[in-house]
């Protein structure tokens, strides 16, 4: 394939080491485009410095086109896009590229300044499957769960139809939002993790009582697993093996799983620098997820440590495992 100048939209500079899911799909997307096409890429402002991985970063300058702000919540949910539309009218007018990659729904609304430029929106997920995930047991939060789901729905009817090209990492994504808006051009292309980086650490020794969890402790999908284990899976494992103990680890603990390192035989591990080692201690992987989207990160970093791993069928999406004979299956807390 014959260089291309391409322009890639994103949400934020991923920083190093690399702490969540989004930064993680867009640093590899960087570093393997860059050997063979000219890549620049405009993001927010940051402290930090921008890795090095042969791209030329540019800045938004964070100011906002006022005159094309609404109010209320859309306004809130589109915020980023609008602080950086003037942005990318100017990066667009400088370069002249020959396709723009926009990484996440939430800038959807970028595209309608994108006409006469092939363009992808990496949409990553159906984001409407989580946002209606949240409204479950929600309580008094219900009427702004509904209202934000309202708002998600609406922004993938009319704002993702501007890109020449909308990419997820399922068909189960690809499916829902086909079912939404069946006239996007949708691809399914599967994310994955460096095995070799998860690789299970030599020296290191099994614990054979721990389980582990991992990921974003204060996503609302990983809350939910994570409180299933504590408080419904744990305590039915520790009634034939009283020994072992769970551990969850990952950044930024919500108050409610902070709150679960008070149960009996929960730990709570967080903001770790890497994974591997803690991948490596455990025995055992479980991903009891039964809401959210996408391939889970989490999973495929447990296989490639050589974990033994029990998930759910939702959890198992888009990865190409066997269940019986890749991962045990589970279908309820019972399973």
């Amino acid at each position: 394939m014959a260089a291309m100048k391409v322009l890639i939209v994103t949400l934020r500079v991923p920083e190093l080491p690399l702490r969540n899911g989004y930064d993680v799909h867009v640093y590899h997307l960087l570093r393997e485009l860059a050997p063979n096409h000219e890549i620049h890429v405009l993001a927010p402002p940051t402290n930090a410095p921008p890795p090095e991985i042969g791209v030329t970063w540019r800045m938004a300058s964070g100011t906002p086109d006022h005159s094309s702000r609404v109010r209320g919540l859309a306004a809130r949910t589109q915020r980023r896009a609008v602080e950086m539309a003037p942005a990318l009218q100017q990066a667009l007018r400088d370069l002249e590229p020959e396709v723009v990659h926009v990484i996440s729904g939430r800038l959807a609304p970028l595209g309608q300044g994108l006409a006469g430029f092939p363009s992808v929106l990496g949409a990553l997920d159906a984001s409407h499957l989580n946002a209606r995930a949240r409204m479950k047991n929600a309580g008094r939060s219900l009427p702004r769960l509904l209202a934000s789901y309202m708002v998600t729905l609406r922004l993938i009817r009319t704002a993702y139809s501007a890109f020449s090209t909308v990419a997820v990492v399922s068909d189960g994504d690809a499916k829902a939002l086909h079912d939404l808006a069946p006239d996007l051009s949708l691809r399914a292309i599967p994310n994955g993790v460096n095995a070799a980086e998860y690789a299970f650490r030599t020296g290191t020794e099994r614990d054979p009582h721990q389980i582990l969890f991992t990921g974003a402790l204060n996503y609302p999908p990983n809350e939910h697993a994570a409180e299933l284990l504590a408080r419904e899976i744990l305590p039915e494992v520790r009634r034939s093996v009283p020994n072992a103990y769970l551990r969850l680890v990952g950044r930024d603990p919500s108050e409610a799983v902070a709150a679960l390192g008070r149960r009996p035989g929960v730990e709570i591990v967080a903001d770790v620098p890497e994974m591997a080692p803690y991948l490596s201690q455990a025995s055992v992987f479980v991903c009891p997820m039964t809401s959210g989207t996408g391939i889970k990160n989490k999973l495929l970093e447990a296989l490639a440590n050589g974990l033994a791993c029990v998930t759910t069928p939702l959890a198992l999406q888009g990865i190409d495992a066997v269940a019986g004979r890749d991962v045990l299956l589970g279908r309820d807390t019972d399973g």
